[in-house]
C-alpha cells in the first residue's frame, strides 16, 4: 500500500515513477497488488493519467475507483488480473485502465507531479 503523504495533496514525485514501481514489484510475491492512494480532482485529471500510465509501464493490469466521500481514488496495480469477489457497496466497482491515452510515464529525470497537483488544485478551486 502506497500512502505515504497523508494530510496533503501532493504525492512526494520519487513515489510516483517507474523505477519506484519497479522497486515495488520486485518486492511482491509473484500474485501480489499494489494499492495507492491518490487525492485527484478526477479519475482523468492529467495527473491520473500520468500515474496509470506509469504502472502500465511496470505492471500487466492497472485499476482505478473512487473513494466515495473524498476527493481520493484507489489504484491498484498487478501482473495478475485481481478477482474482486465480495466486493461490497461501500467501495465502487475497480475499472480496468487499458490504455489508450497519449500520457507519459514519470520517471526519475521526469516526475512534475507538483505542477500537475498545483494545475489541478487551481483549477478546481
Amino acid at each position: 500500500m502506497v500512502d505515504a503523504y497523508s494530510r496533503q495533496f501532493y504525492i512526494p514525485f520519487h513515489l510516483a515513477t517507474l523505477q519506484f514501481f519497479r522497486q515495488v514489484k520486485a518486492r511482491l510475491a509473484a500474485d501480489g497488488l499494489l494499492a495507492m492512494n491518490v487525492s485527484s480532482a478526477g479519475a482523468d485529471s492529467r495527473l491520473m493519467r500520468a500515474l496509470r500510465a506509469t504502472l502500465r509501464g511496470v505492471f500487466a493490469h492497472v485499476y482505478t475507483t473512487r473513494i466515495p466521500g473524498a476527493p481520493n481514488y484507489m489504484l491498484l496495480a498487478s501482473d495478475r488480473a485481481p478477482t474482486f469477489q465480495g466486493q461490497g457497496t461501500a467501495v465502487p466497482a475497480f475499472r480496468e485502465d487499458r490504455g489508450g491515452d497519449a500520457s507519459r510515464a514519470l520517471t526519475d529525470d521526469r516526475a512534475p507531479v507538483e505542477f500537475m497537483t498545483d494545475r489541478e488544485l487551481l483549477e478546481n478551486r
